[in-house]
């Protein structure tokens, strides 16, 4: 395809551009000792960063139709309505969930073997936390995506915690699983 292309076409003229600082979001220190998590950090040996997930945009000047990770999309996005800045405290609620579990709360797969899709999610969403209120309905240019036919059985979330390995399922950790249940359930 290159082949006809003069050998100095391929090459660097000028130094690549200074990193994007516009965007660049600077470390601040903890504000109180309540708030300082680094002992607890270091016991556990582990450390936290989040970071964009590539797919940010500005809720008032939308780059994109789709915000989010496939698996992290909020229910709002999927089904084509409205949204604000309270999709991304479902996402850190999800990113939470899959830190403290280790497996994801949705994977939008219809059966072990398929692949993603928005309907299978929207139903996994609606066997845990019940059914889309009509308020969004009202708001969603996508509500076909209701009508796959794609359904699973109902599951409260208290369930979920309990049960199907979540926390590692009789490690003696069960008031560890109820708090995290209560802190996920409080409205």
């Amino acid at each position: 395809m290159f082949q006809h292309a003069p050998p100095d076409v391929f090459q660097q003229k000028s130094a690549p551009l200074p990193p994007p600082h516009d965007y660049y979001m600077a470390s601040e220190p903890v504000a109180s000792a309540h708030e300082d998590l680094t002992a607890a950090a270091a016991v556990s040996g582990m450390s936290f960063r989040l970071a964009d997930f590539g797919t940010a945009s500005w809720t008032t000047k939308l780059l994109s139709e789709w915000i989010q990770p496939d698996k992290l999309r909020a229910p709002e996005v999927i089904l084509g309505a409205a949204w604000d800045s309270k999709v991304d405290i479902w996402n850190l609620g999800l990113v939470i969930w899959e830190l403290t579990t280790g497996q994801l709360c949705f994977d939008g797969q219809a059966t072990a073997t398929a692949a993603y899709s928005s309907e299978a999610h929207l139903a996994q969403m609606q066997a845990i936390l019940g059914r889309v209120p009509d308020t969004l309905l009202s708001r969603a240019s996508r509500r076909d995506r209701l009508e796959s036919g794609i359904s699973f059985p109902s599951l409260a979330l208290e369930n979920l915690c309990a049960g199907s390995g979540a926390f590692g399922e009789g490690d003696g950790r069960k008031d560890d699983r109820e708090a995290f249940v209560a802190f996920q359930c409080r409205k």
